[in-house]
């Protein structure tokens, strides 16, 4: 799993960000907006600092989620002798790029 971290933010150099490290919404309360609830102030303090938002996930299902609140997929991060990848994704405000 070594390979599997967080290395890749370097790409952004001195650019300010927050990183999303976990979020989980137990099955029985998905699709209840719980995601909205914890994104949407995130992205707006994200936008009030000229920050990016990043994340990843290692669920190629949970892509759509993030797309749905504008991230963009950077880079893709295979673990070496499996088929699990990691999902780097960031979310870049318009005055941030």
């Amino acid at each position: 799993m070594r390979s599997m971290s967080s290395l890749w933010l370097s790409m952004f150099g001195d650019q300010k960000y927050m990183h999303l490290d976990m979020l989980v919404v137990q099955e029985r309360y998905r699709g209840q907006g719980y995601v909205s609830k914890i994104m949407m102030p995130l992205l707006a303090e994200c936008l009030e600092k000229n920050a990016l938002c990043t994340l990843e996930t290692q669920t190629p299902s949970n892509l759509p989620i993030y797309e749905h609140f504008q991230f963009s997929t950077v880079k893709v991060i295979p673990l070496p002798n499996s088929t699990l990848k990691q999902y780097c994704m960031a979310c870049i405000p318009d005055s941030a790029e």
